[in-house]
């Protein structure tokens, strides 16, 4: 439509209530995604959830006790769109003891502290609720699990050669 000088546009108040309606919505949902996306969490707000994260897991592959010995440069990353979630990059130092059948204790000790891995990312975080929950993405336990199979595999036929050559 064509305006010339002496036609007025005039807008009812019902629509002109209802475009407000409309742009205010816009606004606010695009500053709640802003807001998603650029309020990253601060490492001292990420630490306690991942020794937590940490903590729980260790207890998972330890049949004895498990503990954060060292939990160091706690950085949270750029916030990846992919993913909806923060990568965590972190140094840790952690341990195992268990008592084995013979009742010798064993502590088996992980220490990446010095490792070139903390520039990888050693979990994720995301928003929940009031808080944050760390967790490893489903497609990065997938390869981890796919390739301690393949480990474990490996070093079951290493020993069985190992047993056969000294029989």
């Amino acid at each position: 439509m064509k305006f010339t000088p002496t036609q007025k546009l005039t807008i009812s108040s019902g629509s002109a209530t209802g475009i407000l309606i409309v742009v205010l919505a816009v606004l606010a949902v695009s500053g709640f995604i802003f807001f998603k996306q650029s309020g990253s969490p601060s490492s001292e707000q990420i630490q306690p959830e991942l020794e937590a994260f940490i903590l729980e897991n260790g207890k998972k592959d330890c049949a004895g006790t498990f503990e954060i010995i060292h939990l160091s440069d706690v950085a949270v990353g750029e916030y990846n769109n992919e993913l909806k979630a923060w990568p965590i990059y972190a140094a840790s130092k952690t341990s195992c003891e268990k008592v084995n059948s013979s009742g010798v204790k064993i502590t088996n000790t992980y220490d990446d502290m010095d490792s070139p891995a903390k520039k990888t990312a050693v979990a994720f975080a995301r928003e929940s609720g009031n808080t944050y929950e760390v967790f490893i993405p489903k497609e990065v336990r997938d390869i981890s699990n796919e390739l301690n199979d393949k480990l474990k595999n490996a070093s079951d036929k290493g020993f069985e050669e190992f047993k056969k050559n000294f029989k």
